[in-house]
C-alpha cells in the first residue's frame, strides 16, 4: 500500500470514529464496568442510621433521577445506579424532588428500586436489572 493510499485511509478512519462520537449524544451508549445489584443490596444509608453499627455504605447524596430511553438512571455523589424500566410508566419528576440533594438509601429488592429519606419518606420505582457505576456523578 502506498504511503498516500495508507494516509488517506488513516484519515478516513478517524473521520468515520469522530462521527461515531459525535452520534453519542443521540442514543446512550452503554457504559463499561458496571456491576449488577445484589437483591437486597443497600446503597447509602438514611441520615437517621447514619454510624449504626451494622449499617452499609456511608452516606449518600441523590443529585438526580429520571428514566430515560428505557432506563431509570440515578446519580448519587458516589455513583451511578442503572435500571431498565419502561419510561411510559415512570413517576414524574416532581416524586424525586423531596429527595434531591438530600441523604437517601437506596435498596434493591423485589425488582424495585427503593430511595429512603427520613424527611422525605419511601419511593419505590419497579425496575429490573438495576447496576451500579463507579463515580460518575455528574447530573
Amino acid at each position: 500500500m502506498s504511503k498516500h493510499r495508507a494516509r488517506a485511509l488513516g484519515l478516513t478512519l478517524l473521520v468515520a470514529l469522530a462521527a461515531a462520537a459525535c452520534m453519542t449524544g443521540r442514543a446512550p451508549q452503554p457504559v463499561v464496568g458496571g456491576r449488577a445489584m445484589a437483591e437486597g443490596e443497600m446503597i447509602g444509608e438514611p441520615a437517621h442510621r447514619t454510624g449504626v453499627p451494622g449499617t452499609p455504605t456511608g452516606v449518600r447524596t441523590l443529585l438526580a433521577a429520571g428514566c430515560q430511553d428505557g432506563a431509570l438512571i440515578v446519580r448519587t455523589n458516589v455513583e451511578k445506579i442503572v435500571a431498565g424500566m419502561d419510561c411510559s410508566k415512570a413517576e414524574p419528576a416532581a416524586r424525586y424532588e423531596p429527595f434531591l440533594d438530600q441523604v437517601v438509601a437506596i435498596t434493591y429488592t423485589n425488582g424495585r428500586l427503593q430511595f429512603e429519606n427520613p424527611t422525605a419518606g419511601t419511593l419505590e420505582i419497579p425496575v429490573r436489572n438495576a447496576k451500579v457505576y463507579g463515580s460518575d456523578a455528574t447530573p
